[in-house]
């Protein structure tokens, strides 16, 4: 039986596949990181996108040093920013679109 040698192959492939990921952070539709609904979002420098609807509140699960998330007031990543460097409790707005880059504190 080759059990143990696809579970480790598999496991490998897992653990390489989340480690390269910059920044793993959760979007909620409401205030304070609640009532459900959340949307998490794993992506690496250069990822950008919209939310629909808009997003209240935003919590960072994990980011890597040197990376950031940037979330915009405006759609395609425009209007007033809030930059956010490391996992710090839950951090309520009211945004459109976000980004993925380089640049630490």
């Amino acid at each position: 039986m080759h059990f143990p040698r696809i579970y480790a192959a598999l496991l490998s492939a897992f653990v390489g596949t989340a480690l390269s990921y910059d920044a793993d952070f959760t979007v909620y539709p409401n205030p304070d990181c609640s009532n459900g609904g959340g949307t998490t979002i794993i992506g690496s420098v250069g990822a950008e996108d919209q939310f629909w609807p808009d997003q209240r509140s935003v919590r960072v699960n994990s980011i890597r040093n040197g990376k950031h998330v940037a979330l915009y007031l405006g759609g395609s990543q425009s209007g007033a920013v809030t930059r956010l460097y490391d996992p710090d409790g839950c951090i309520n707005g009211d945004w459109l679109s976000y980004g993925i880059y380089n640049g630490g504190p």
